[in-house]
């Protein structure tokens, strides 16, 4: 099913990923956290693909282990370096989608703890126009969503409060951000706060003892 948009999900090595849960979470709990987290936010966007609603979907890794686990799921991968920032990382794979004709670019992360399908559909509805940024912002004002038309409307600026970075970034360009304070997109999982409310609200979910590195 070809779309008008490109939805990707970056996921980089899970060995690197969440490390600010060290002190709940053993480097190989990490490690598992990080792909449990991937696999829902992948198989809910593919249970979304539908005729009226026509998105292609892709993973920006450049980790053997994520790259063959959306093979498994039929998700294309688009190869990143793992030397590239994940701004960096971003930026060209927004150059690909352009190169590929594809008139919006959707970034959404693989950490959501809880994203709701409606919001999602939402935000992916969102109209931009022919030249149009749409951001919805993280509790800790991180960017969990955002799409672009066209895919390289602007340079990415992920990292610590990087919706106001982006909000920056795309009034330098002359526009005027869209913004989407979606309730279940703001909550993603970086802390061990987020991990103990991720665990209460979504029981059997993640089991660490199930996890451990025997």
């Amino acid at each position: 099913m070809r779309g008008e948009t490109l939805v990707i999900v970056p996921m980089k090595d899970p060995a690197r990923a969440k490390t600010r849960l060290a002190g709940a979470l053993d480097p190989f709990e990490r490690a598992r956290f990080a792909i449990t987290l991937f696999k829902r936010t992948i198989h809910l966007l593919q249970s979304m693909q539908r005729e009226d609603l026509a998105f292609d979907l892709a993973v920006v890794s450049g980790n053997e282990e994520i790259r063959t686990l959306a093979a498994q799921t039929g998700i294309r991968t688009i190869d990143e370096n793992p030397a590239l920032s994940l701004s960096d990382a971003l930026d060209q794979a927004a150059s690909l989608a352009s190169v590929e004709g594809y008139g919006r670019l959707c970034v959404i992360p693989a950490d959501l703890a809880a994203p709701d399908p409606i919001d999602l559909e939402k935000f992916l509805f969102t109209r931009l126009g022919t030249d149009g940024i749409a951001l919805s912002p993280s509790r800790d004002f991180g960017t969990n969503a955002l799409l672009a038309s066209p895919p390289n409307a602007i340079p990415f600026a992920y990292g610590p409060g990087s919706f106001h970075h982006h909000l920056a970034v795309a009034e330098e360009r002359g526009l005027t951000p869209i913004i989407l304070p979606l309730e279940s997109l703001k909550w993603d999982i970086d802390t061990t706060d987020d991990l103990a409310e991720f665990a209460a609200k979504h029981p059997g979910v993640w089991d660490g003892a199930a996890h451990r590195n025997p």
